[in-house]
């Protein structure tokens, strides 16, 4: 009896299971055009927030710099003490981290920064080694004279999304 109903009607018994070559084939396609569209928006978003890293660190470092010469020009730090310049910046990021003695006699210390930000874009493993730095009495493009920090910029020469580069920033 049972094959009398096979032969007279299969479809009702032998359903049909799992996906066609076809089917297959579609959706792999469907996936390729949606993953080669989603991948350009993912990477671009990374890179913004690289950027935005980058354009924090480097207010942090340059807000920790005019409040040093600030507090030298005020009187707060006295200029001839170890890690002053004559133009009253810092000597090195670092006196920045180790902070400077006060002027007043009340024994008080003042710090500017808690770490060095890193630079997000570069490579290196050594924090010291992401930023380039610039003395009050530099040229424009020169060679750090070693004498004060005055501004800092990145090392290297990787461009922006909207095409400028990150050493001009």
């Amino acid at each position: 009896m049972l094959s009398d109903i096979t032969v007279l009607r299969p479809h009702i018994i032998l359903k049909q299971q799992g996906f066609s070559i076809i089917e297959m084939l579609v959706t792999l396609v469907v996936l390729s055009i949606l993953a080669s569209v989603a991948i350009p928006f993912v990477e671009l978003g990374a890179k913004r927030a690289q950027e935005m890293e980058l354009r924090r660190a480097l207010r942090t470092l340059r807000t920790a710099i005019d409040r040093f010469h600030a507090d030298c020009e005020s009187g707060e730090i006295a200029k001839g003490q170890m890690g002053v310049s004559i133009d009253s910046y810092p000597d090195s990021l670092q006196v920045l981290l180790d902070g400077v003695d006060s002027s007043a006699a009340d024994d008080q210390r003042f710090w500017y920064l808690r770490r060095i930000p890193r630079d997000p874009f570069s490579e290196e493993t050594s924090v010291d080694d992401h930023w380039e730095v610039r003395g009050y009495r530099d040229e424009l493009e020169g060679v750090w004279s070693g004498n004060d920090v005055f501004d800092i910029k990145v090392r290297h020469d990787k461009q922006a999304i909207n095409g400028s580069d990150y050493s001009d920033w």
